[in-house]
């Protein structure tokens, strides 16, 4: 079986390094018909609700300004944990999975549920 088509997405460069002291961004790795990949850099949280738990950069912000609400509704739904399927520690880096539509977060959660998402941790 085929799944829906995976665009591989390059997020614009902000030109910020850690070289100056400033933070790595984000960036938008993959995105399918409802799902995104992001890489998640040390110093961002996985912030799954409007309360900021740290001082590190949100890294729901980021998805919302890279996406509008009315095509991806659940990156701006704090109810929702803006469609993140699972966290990372802010001192973490590595990839984050994330639901932008309802279908795509259920699509998800199912597939973690079932085990059919692995993690590795090096």
């Amino acid at each position: 079986r085929q799944g829906p088509p995976v665009q591989r997405v390059a997020a614009p460069s902000s030109g910020r390094g850690c070289a100056d002291g400033a933070i790595e961004e984000p960036e938008l790795l993959i995105q399918s018909r409802g799902m995104v990949v992001v890489y998640k850099p040390a110093g961002w949280e996985v912030d799954s609700s409007t309360a900021n738990e740290t001082d590190a950069e949100c890294l729901s912000a980021f998805l919302q300004q890279n996406f509008a609400r009315f095509e991806s509704p659940l990156l701006h739904a704090a109810e929702f944990g803006f469609g993140f399927i699972h966290r990372l520690d802010v001192a973490s880096s590595g990839l984050v999975l994330v639901g932008s539509t309802f279908e795509g977060l259920f699509a998800l959660q199912w597939q973690k549920n079932l085990y059919e998402i692995h993690r590795e941790y090096q």
